[in-house]
């Protein structure tokens, strides 16, 4: 489990953008904030006493660390061995399932078979070589170097 997310929110904050106005995402879901899916997830208990429209960044800051904690709580236990890797490979895989959600995340079989193996620059490899990748451009890129390299850029 990573013990403090702080240190890696500045990169998915810059990956994801800020929006204080809702705006349909690449996937064609309404979102807000960095990334916050409207259609699927709910709006938590702190925002429902007062407008969620705009967005204040500080609430969408909650918003992504909320949702960060929830999906390494799904992805620890759909992938025990996760809490095993260093933060820094964690964190890669907290970024990649907040951007494509755990099921997205684990249909990268052969990527998390070597990320498991500590084969991480095999696993690099295999996630520049997804559609993914294709879709994210340089984001796939920053974490493809820190997968390999256990340092975060």
């Amino acid at each position: 489990m990573i013990k403090k997310l702080d240190p890696y929110l500045p990169a998915i904050k810059a990956a994801e953008g800020f929006r204080a106005y809702p705006y349909k995402c690449s996937a064609g879901y309404w979102t807000i904030g960095y990334g916050w899916n409207l259609e699927s997830l709910p709006v938590p208990e702190f925002l429902a006493t007062r407008p969620l429209i705009p967005l204040a960044e500080e609430d969408a800051s909650t918003l992504l660390k909320l949702h960060l904690e929830e999906f390494n709580k799904e992805l620890c236990k759909a992938l025990p061995w996760v809490g095993k890797l260093s933060e820094v490979r964690h964190a890669v895989l907290l970024e990649m399932g907040y951007n494509l959600g755990v099921p997205g995340l684990l249909k990268f079989k052969i990527t998390l078979a070597n990320i498991r193996d500590r084969e991480y620059q095999i696993a690099a490899q295999a996630m520049l070589s997804s559609r993914w990748a294709g879709q994210v451009g340089h984001r796939a890129q920053r974490l493809s170097r820190s997968m390999s390299s256990g340092i975060w850029h």
